[in-house]
C-alpha cells in the first residue's frame, strides 16, 4: 500500500476545514436535539417518551436512508460542471425513496398496536415525516456536492433552534407525542425551503461567474438511471447501518415493560450523539473523495472518525450515569455497564459509517460491504429475537451485529478475489499449455 504522504493535500486540508465547521455546527445539533428530547421526556414521563424514541428512531432510520440519495447528488453536484441546474435532477432521484412514507401509511394499524398506541395519529404523523426527510435529501446534496458547507451548517442550525422552540411549546402535556413529531415535522420543513431557495441563488451566481455548462447527459455514468443506481446503494448502505443501530430500541418497547423501555431509548438516543459527532466527518470529507481517489484523505477522516468516536464512549460510560439522571430527571438511572455498550455499539457503527461511505464516494465495488450488512441486519435480528433479554444485551446487540457482519464481509472479499483470479490461472495455464 502506497504509503501517506506528509503534509496534508490541499484536498485534504478543504475536507479538514470543512469537518471543524461541520462538526461545530453537529456539535449544536447535537445539543439541540439532547434539549429537544429532554423537554419531552420531562414533559411526558419515561412511559410517554418510550413511545417518542420509537417512532422518532423510525424517522431516523428513514433519514439515513434518505441520506444515501443525498450523497448520491452530492457525488452528482461534486463531478458535475459548475453553473449546471441539477435541482430538478435532484428531486427525480430522490423520489423513489418516498415510497418510505407509503409503507409506514399501509401499516400505520399494525405499528401503532406493535408500539402500544393509543391513536394512529402518532404513526400518520411519521409518514409525513419520513416523506419530508425524503425531500430534503435533494437540496441538501446540492449544497454537499458544491462545497456549500457554510450554508450547510447554518440551515442545520437555524432548524434545530426552530425544533426546540415548537417542542417548548408542544412536547408536554397529554399531546407530548404528537406535540414532538409535529415540531420535528415543521423543523425540517422550513430547511427544506431555506435549502432550495439556496440553491436556486448559488446556482445563478455560479452561471453567471462560470462559463456555459456541458449538458448533464453527456457525462457517463451521472444520469437519471446512474444516480438512481447511486442512491439505491447509498440507501441500502445507510439503511443496514442504521437499522442495526436503531433495532434494539424497538425490540426494548416491545419487550421490555414501559419504564425499561422509556430509560433504554433515552440512553440509545444519547449514545447515538457518537454517531451523529462524526457523521459530518462524511459530508465533509465526501466531495474531495468524490472527485477522486484520495487515499490520504480516508486515512486521515478514519483516524479522525476513531478518535471523537473513542472519545465519546469514554464521556458516555464515565459521565453518563451521573449526568442522565439530572437531565432527564430521577427515574431515569441506566447503569453505567449499559451506557459503555450502548457507546461501543455506537463508535463500531461510526467508523463502519466512514469505511462504507469512502467505498461509494471512491466508486468502488462495494459488494462485500452490501454482504456484511445483510449479514450484521440478520444477526441482529437473531440477537434481539432470541437472545436479549435485558437492557445490557440489547445495548451489545449492534457491536455482536457488526463484528458478525465484518466477518461475513471478509469472507466475501475473499471470495471475491478468488474468482477474479482464477479465470487469469486458468488463461495462463492454457497457454503454458499450448507452447
Amino acid at each position: 500500500m502506497q504509503a501517506v504522504r506528509w503534509p496534508l493535500r490541499s484536498e485534504t486540508k478543504r475536507a479538514v476545514r470543512a469537518s471543524g465547521l461541520l462538526m461545530s455546527a453537529g456539535l449544536v445539533g447535537g445539543l439541540g436535539n439532547l434539549v429537544f428530547n429532554l423537554m419531552v421526556a420531562r414533559g411526558g414521563g419515561a412511559a410517554t417518551y418510550g413511545a417518542v424514541g420509537s417512532l422518532l428512531m423510525l424517522a431516523v432510520a428513514a433519514g439515513f436512508c434518505a441520506l444515501g440519495a443525498q450523497y448520491a447528488v452530492a457525488h452528482l453536484a461534486a463531478v458535475g460542471a459548475p453553473g449546471a441546474r441539477l435541482l430538478g435532477r435532484a428531486f427525480w432521484g430522490v423520489a423513489p425513496w418516498m415510497a418510505l412514507s407509503f409503507v409506514v401509511l399501509v401499516g400505520a394499524v399494525p405499528l401503532a398496536s406493535y408500539l402500544h398506541l393509543g391513536s394512529v395519529v402518532p404513526v400518520l404523523l411519521t409518514a409525513l415525516l419520513l416523506g419530508v426527510t425524503v425531500l430534503a435529501a435533494a437540496p441538501a446534496g446540492l449544497l454537499v456536492g458544491r462545497s456549500r458547507f457554510r450554508a450547510v451548517a447554518v440551515i442545520a442550525i437555524g432548524s434545530t433552534v426552530v425544533r426546540i422552540l415548537l417542542g417548548a411549546w408542544l412536547g408536554h402535556g397529554p399531546g407530548t407525542v404528537v406535540g414532538a413529531l409535529v415540531a420535528t415535522v415543521a423543523s425540517i420543513v422550513l430547511a427544506l425551503l431555506v435549502r432550495i431557495g439556496w440553491v436556486i441563488w448559488s446556482e445563478r451566481t455560479s452561471a453567471k461567474a462560470a462559463p456555459p455548462a456541458a449538458p448533464l447527459e453527456a457525462q457517463p455514468g451521472e444520469g437519471a438511471p446512474g444516480l438512481m443506481m447511486r442512491g439505491a446503494l447509498g440507501a441500502l448502505i445507510a439503511g443496514g447501518l442504521w437499522g442495526i443501530w436503531t433495532l434494539p430500541v424497538l425490540a426494548a418497547r416491545h419487550k421490555l415493560d414501559s419504564h425499561q423501555s422509556g430509560e433504554f431509548a433515552a440512553a440509545q438516543l444519547l449514545a447515538g450523539g457518537i454517531i451523529w459527532g462524526t457523521a459530518p466527518l462524511v459530508t465533509a470529507f465526501y466531495p474531495t473523495l468524490a472527485r477522486g481517489r484520495n487515499q490520504q484523505a480516508v486515512v486521515v477522516g478514519l483516524v479522525v472518525t476513531a478518535a471523537v468516536a473513542a472519545v465519546g464512549v469514554l464521556g458516555f460510560g464515565l459521565v453518563g450515569p451521573a449526568l442522565i439522571p439530572r437531565v432527564y430527571g430521577p427515574e431515569f438511572h441506566p447503569a453505567a455497564l449499559l451506557l459503555f455498550d450502548l457507546g461501543t455499539s455506537a463508535a463500531v457503527t461510526a467508523v463502519m459509517t466512514f469505511v462504507c461511505w469512502s467505498a461509494v464516494a471512491q466508486r468502488r465495488i462495494v459488494w462485500p460491504v452490501i454482504f456484511g450488512l445483510g449479514g450484521g441486519m440478520a444477526g441482529a435480528v437473531v440477537l434481539c429475537a432470541a437472545w436479549a433479554h435485558s437492557t445490557v444485551q440489547l445495548a451489545a446487540s449492534p457491536s455482536l451485529a457488526m463484528a458478525l457482519g465484518a466477518l461475513v464481509a471478509g469472507g466475501a472479499k475473499v471470495v471475491m478475489n478468488w474468482r477474479s483470479v482464477r479465470p487469469a490461472d486458468e488463461f495462463q495455464t492454457g497457454k503454458s499449455v499450448r507452447a
